[in-house]
């Protein structure tokens, strides 16, 4: 279901965002810190991607701007990674 937010705009990001605060939960890139973080981390310490779904998600904390999992050093590391995927 996570994944299924990828394709929202940052508009959207921000309602649902809204939404999630007005409910007392925790926000959309919370959450995805939570349950990508350590597989982000992982990849990253591997240092390559193995197939497409650790590509897709990788590129996704890099479309987001790495959140609170990725420093600038992993932010770099998983650019890299993801453009000399494939």
């Amino acid at each position: 279901m996570l994944q299924m937010t990828s394709e929202l705009t940052p508009a959207q990001v921000l309602e649902l965002n809204r939404r999630l605060a007005e409910a007392n939960t925790l926000r959309l890139e919370q959450v995805r810190a939570l349950l990508w973080g350590r597989r982000i981390a992982a990849i990253l310490k591997r240092g390559r991607l193995r197939n497409d779904e650790e590509y897709h998600l990788v590129k996704g904390a890099v479309d987001d701007g790495g959140g609170p999992e990725l420093n600038s050093d992993s932010m770099n590391l998983a650019r890299r990674l993801v453009d000399s995927y494939g």
